[in-house]
């Protein structure tokens, strides 16, 4: 694997650990979730979602991705992350896909029920202009 391809979507995952801090210096749950290994690196359980944010009584869940593509291919979607993120829909809980479109320079959300409805649609793509135009600061705190 190319060092360009092993860190893709690493600068958003920096951009949002850097979000994070200052959320947690405002006393603001917020964590980055990691596969749990064992020592020897042998995955024993995989995380249904990158980030979680927990705010005025509103969970949040996402999963974060870039995209270098003009659009953004629904397989990029994990199965295990979609039924995560719809878990906590379900629940009452904000849970989506967050898509950088390195091409547009724009960043997207894309709900778990409508990343859901595109694939049972047998839809491959989805367009940025369908996800939610959003800016990194996802609790919009000034």
């Amino acid at each position: 694997m190319s060092t360009e391809h092993g860190n893709r979507g690493r600068s958003l995952e920096r951009a949002i650990n850097r979000l994070f801090e200052s959320y947690r210096s405002r006393g603001i749950h917020c964590q980055q979730n990691h596969p749990e290994q064992l020592h020897d690196g042998t995955l024993v359980r995989k995380h249904g979602f990158d980030f979680q944010i927990y705010y005025m009584r509103r969970f949040i869940a996402f999963d974060a991705k870039e995209c270098a593509r003009a659009t953004w291919p629904l397989d990029k979607a994990k199965m295990h992350q979609l039924k995560a993120l719809l878990d906590v829909e379900v629940n009452g809980g904000d849970a989506f896909f967050l898509v950088y479109f390195s091409r547009f320079k724009v960043l997207r959300k894309f709900p778990a029920h409508l990343v859901r409805d595109a694939i049972a649609a047998g839809r491959p793509t989805l367009y940025p202009d369908e996800g939610t135009p959003t800016g990194l600061n996802l609790l919009e705190i000034k």
